[in-house]
């Protein structure tokens, strides 16, 4: 038993107590598989039987939204991952339909099939979208597991996958990229790789054995990236984590608990904190896991698994997951009321960006910004800007930053991407 119990305290030695979380009701009690906010007002929610959920206050109401130009008959089917690029145009996948993905430019109301005739891929799961007209999808063969198909307005095409199993349940279920290095998770034991910007894409082994497989993918920098795992029966240990871009994977420690959980999905919010969802393997609870340093990780479990993660403003983060099940880590009363509001209206181009960033804001009044790493670091400080400020960040490093304002009346934070 004394050997157990330090077993158990090495285990939950960086587990603290997690934050509070808040339900909020949704018009539905079906399975939730992906939220996205691509503003900090509007947000969409989709999942089982067809279901697409919108809101236009923050998340504090969720309203059903029209199945115009949907397959005929949805209900049977899955949705299985939203990505909008602004409030208005946005895509959808349905698992394993060959139809789509789909289209929407009036916010949801209408649907429009991207349907590639001349595609092999039968099953559908996962996108990539980096804008309106370039788009991942993910999915597997007719009869061949894994396959990636790259949209750039008009043409879809097929990318190089080397690796086949012929096993069309070895699905890509998740796709992420940063700079050029991309890694797509398959339904089993595999990762894809590509650095050619995902024309090419190479195995990569887990290190999972048996009927483990791989759930979700996410960069965290340039470098580190997570990954979760099922163990085929709604549980696991720790995350997955690599720190060369993809190429190795060994299991972070930090997230190992004594309640077994399968990890389902991950998250990062604009101040770099990172969300881990899944289900406990026992008890069919939920669980969430949160970080701000990757070191010291806050745990606690929830009603239902989670299948979906998402943040705006500064770290305003949802989660979704079974039975209709919603989440925030803000009280409901801030929600759309302005406090939870970290984005001051400005317009930061090119981004990414090799060289410089411009900065304009519509109200043309003063505000000064820093720009900071992944580690929280300033690497420039003191950024006066009216309109139309030119940033020269051609000495950084590749990877994320963050621009951040210093004055507490126009709050803002902004990703930059510098390539």
């Amino acid at each position: 038993m004394k050997t157990l119990l330090i077993a158990f305290f090495a285990l939950t030695a960086n587990l603290l107590v997690a934050q509070q979380w808040f339900d909020i009701s949704v018009p539905t009690n079906k399975q939730l598989n992906d939220i996205n906010f691509p503003t900090s007002t509007t947000g969409y929610i989709v999942g089982d039987s067809a279901t697409i959920l919108k809101t236009t206050d923050g998340g504090n109401t969720w309203v059903q939204t029209p199945l115009t130009g949907l397959p005929a008959v949805p209900w049977g089917l899955s949705i299985t991952d939203v990505e909008f690029v602004d409030e208005q145009i946005g895509f959808i996948v349905f698992q394993n339909n060959g139809n789509g993905p789909f289209k929407t430019i009036d916010g949801g109301n209408t649907w429009t099939s991207m349907s590639n005739p001349g595609s092999n891929m039968c099953y559908k799961n996962s996108l990539y979208v980096n804008s309106e007209t370039d788009i991942f999808l993910g999915g597997a063969g007719c009869f061949q597991s894994g396959q990636i198909e790259h949209y750039v307005d008009p043409i879809w095409t097929p990318t190089i996958v080397n690796y086949e199993s012929f096993d069309p349940g070895e699905q890509v279920v998740e796709i992420d990229f940063n700079n050029g290095i991309g890694i797509a998770a398959m339904r089993g034991h595999y990762f894809l790789r590509t650095t050619d910007s995902g024309a090419t894409w190479d195995s990569i082994p887990s290190g999972l054995t048996g009927n483990t497989y791989l759930t979700s993918v996410m960069f965290v920098t340039a470098d580190s990236i997570y990954a979760g795992y099922d163990d085929g029966n709604g549980g696991g240990f720790a995350l997955l984590m690599s720190t060369d871009a993809g190429l190795t994977w060994t299991g972070n420690s930090n997230t190992g608990s004594f309640f077994y959980p399968a990890f389902l999905s991950l998250g990062q919010a604009n101040n770099g904190d990172i969300y881990a969802g899944g289900s406990m393997s026992w008890g069919g609870q939920g669980v969430l896991f949160e970080t701000s340093d990757g070191i010291n990780w806050y745990m606690g479990s929830v009603e239902h698994p989670i299948n979906g993660i998402d943040s705006y403003g500064l770290d305003v983060t949802f989660a979704v997951g079974d039975s209709g099940y919603v989440i925030v880590n803000t009280p409901l009363a801030n929600l759309g009321t302005g406090d939870d509001e970290y984005f001051y209206p400005i317009t930061i181009y090119p981004n990414p960006t090799s060289d410089f960033i411009t900065i304009e804001n519509e109200f043309h009044k003063k505000v000064v910004y820093n720009l900071v790493n992944m580690n929280g670091q300033v690497v420039i400080e003191n950024i006066a800007s009216i309109d139309g400020t030119i940033i020269d960040v051609s000495i950084l490093e590749s990877g994320i930053y963050y621009l951040k304002s210093t004055e507490k009346q126009f709050n803002t934070v902004h990703k930059i991407v510098k390539l």
